[in-house]
């Protein structure tokens, strides 16, 4: 397969991936934040999960490639997908739940894509895996 061949299908399985997590995210982060201010007993397998959902496959399937080719080349992709789905539930939860403007779901949706690029960010300092050159790894 060609270098550019490559470079397509890594994409695509980039934005697949990041469809999938997204998704997965936003459903996790309201199913968390519903828990915790109408408590648990008013999760229910509707569809007001659909919603964030496909808002998280969206934003996961525009933002996975995105960060993946710009500021986590050298993250473990495990590592990378992982951080990033912590990071958006974190802020989706904590966007849904502090009190700081009267809609939630905006506040959730602004909150999530800042603990995902937040995760990103700290992930390209932090997360990267040694280098077989570092001092660190020997």
């Amino acid at each position: 397969m060609s270098r550019t061949g490559r470079i397509i299908s890594l994409t695509g399985g980039l934005v697949v991936a990041g469809a999938l997590f997204g998704a997965l995210a936003g459903t996790i982060a309201l199913a968390i934040a519903v828990a915790i201010t109408e408590g648990p007993s008013s999760l229910t397998m509707d569809s007001v999960f659909l919603f964030p959902a496909a808002w998280g496959a969206i934003f996961g399937g525009i933002g996975a490639p995105i960060a993946g080719w710009i500021l986590m080349r050298s993250v473990p992709l495990g590592r990378s997908f992982f951080g990033s789905v912590l990071g958006a539930v974190l802020g989706g939860v904590l966007g849904w739940v502090l009190p700081v403007a009267p809609d939630q779901v905006s506040r959730a949706t602004i909150g999530a894509i800042a603990g995902y690029l937040l995760a990103v960010i700290g992930l390209r300092v932090w997360g990267q895996s040694p280098s077989p050159h570092d001092d660190a790894a020997v």
